[in-house]
């Protein structure tokens, strides 16, 4: 009997001594709160492109690589201003920026009555994205299910998703030729100006929110990204030397990326 008062004893000891690094914490709001606090939000994070599912037309020169192809990986960065309504629901307006995906495909050519054959070469482009996209989340003020580390800040997990407006630029078109023997250069042929288009936007998050006070709390997370549907212009010029443009069947596909982030919020 002795010994399991014992137990019991050294058990709730140990409790006693966990809660004070960890416990768990109520929500911050009363039943009859009707405030609110605006929130501004900056931050960044790194993007991988997905299922980019690249598309041409058949006067395009047919190769044994193809033409699709994920447009590698690029940084972003976001502003978002919002409102974090009582009890759980919070909603922003963002603005996300992607400068730098860029596309590469080496292509060997298999017909020679392609016209304007290039034989072997590297295609190039590059894309940035800009969006505008309305989101709703809970529980990104750290109100529900969370946890105190050490009496200095909250720990608790968010979702969120949204949907907005997204646009697409395509530049920077061109393919590479080897170098003929004895040159350095490389020839550059089927160029194209840039293009935009603008299309759907969307994206649904989750992560962890620390929130260190009233005004401050950072946020970590993964989201899927959906940056809307792109396509090459139509124009085509063969070389720097021949500026005469010509007609061409564009380029299409649609960005869709995983995506790490990190964000500051500050309490209006």
């Amino acid at each position: 009997m002795k010994s399991r008062l014992f137990m019991l004893a050294a058990l709730a000891s140990v409790s006693l001594h966990g809660d004070e690094a960890t416990t768990y914490c109520e929500s911050s709001y009363s039943e009859d709160c009707c405030c609110g606090t605006p929130f501004l939000s900056i931050g960044g994070g790194y993007s991988w492109s997905f299922k980019t599912s690249i598309t041409t037309g058949p006067n395009w020169d047919p190769s044994p690589q193809g033409y699709k192809d994920d447009l590698n990986g690029s940084e972003f960065y976001f502003l978002g201003l919002g409102y974090h309504f009582p009890c759980l629901l919070s909603a922003s307006f963002e603005l996300d920026y992607h400068p730098s995906f860029r596309y590469k495909r080496f292509q060997q050519s298999t017909s020679v009555e392609t016209v304007g054959f290039l034989g072997d070469k590297t295609r190039y482009f590059k894309l940035s994205n800009t969006a505008f996209t309305f989101n709703l989340f809970l529980n990104k003020n750290a109100d529900f299910w969370c946890w105190t580390v050490c009496d200095c800040y909250k720990l608790a997990p968010f979702i969120g998703a949204g949907v907005g407006v997204a646009y697409n630029t395509l530049s920077d078109f061109h393919s590479v030729l080897p170098a003929p023997s004895g040159n350095v250069s490389e020839p550059v042929r089927s160029i194209m100006v840039s293009n935009r288009r603008v299309g759907l936007a969307g994206q649904a998050m989750g992560g962890i929110t620390a929130n260190f006070n009233d005004r401050f709390s950072f946020d970590v997370g993964y989201r899927w990204f959906y940056g809307g549907k792109f396509r090459s212009n139509n124009y085509l010029i063969d070389s720097n030397e021949n500026s005469t443009p010509g007609k061409a069947q564009p380029w299409k596909g649609r960005l869709m990326a995983n995506e790490v982030f990190a964000s500051l919020n500050f309490s209006l």
